[in-house]
């Protein structure tokens, strides 16, 4: 995902997508680079983060693990 320019689109795959463009449509989050909207859209119900967290890791290729999780990994 390109996070400046690209919307949250991980919404679509667990049926949020209607409560997705609802959000974005909200003058607060115009202009928000795309990390920062998933990441409040995520905050904005109960059990999301969870929900959404093994869809986003799924998502992420070798090359763009984050450095606490590669960190991790590597100790085990």
């Amino acid at each position: 995902m390109d996070t400046d320019t690209e919307p949250p689109v991980a919404a679509m795959r667990w049926g949020d997508d209607r409560a997705l463009r609802t959000f974005l449509r909200q003058p607060a989050q115009r202009g928000r680079p795309a990390r920062q909207q998933l990441r409040r859209f995520l905050g904005t119900k109960k059990g999301r983060k969870i929900q959404y967290g093994r869809v986003l890791v799924e998502a992420l290729g070798p090359e763009h693990v984050p450095a606490p999780l590669d960190g991790l990994l590597a100790g085990l």
